[in-house]
């Protein structure tokens, strides 16, 4: 069986911030917060001063479709049923290949074909 060939592009400026700023991208997110908001947060501000990566608009639409980290954080945060959690932790420890994958089902399964919205 050959190696599958990852789809996914090159990294997120999100990733390149440490993991506790992530956690404040991904609240902001869930509170409503624009790219513009969420760039001029302080925290965040102070974290693209250091990296030199700042958000845009694409990297946050990105996140909010098919981050695992992001819908591990929203299942955390957001009183998600114990199933829900529990599929979102497995698919956490997935390979980011087998991860875009079974969100790809997921979304299908209750959303309607691919692509569609």
């Amino acid at each position: 069986m050959s190696e599958k060939k990852r789809t996914s592009g090159p990294r997120s400026n999100l990733t390149y911030h440490p993991l506790g700023i992530r956690e404040r991208v991904y609240q902001l997110l869930l509170d409503g917060y624009t790219t513009k908001q969420i760039n001029a947060d302080p925290i965040v501000a102070e974290s693209i001063e250091k990296t030199g990566k700042r958000l845009h608009p694409n990297t946050l639409t990105s996140v909010k479709r098919k981050s695992p980290e992001y819908f591990a954080y929203c299942a955390s945060h957001s009183g998600m049923t114990p199933i829900i959690r529990k599929l979102f932790e497995y698919i956490n420890r997935l390979s980011p290949d087998e991860q875009l994958d079974c969100l790809t089902i997921i979304m299908t399964k209750f959303f309607g074909e691919k692509g569609t919205e």
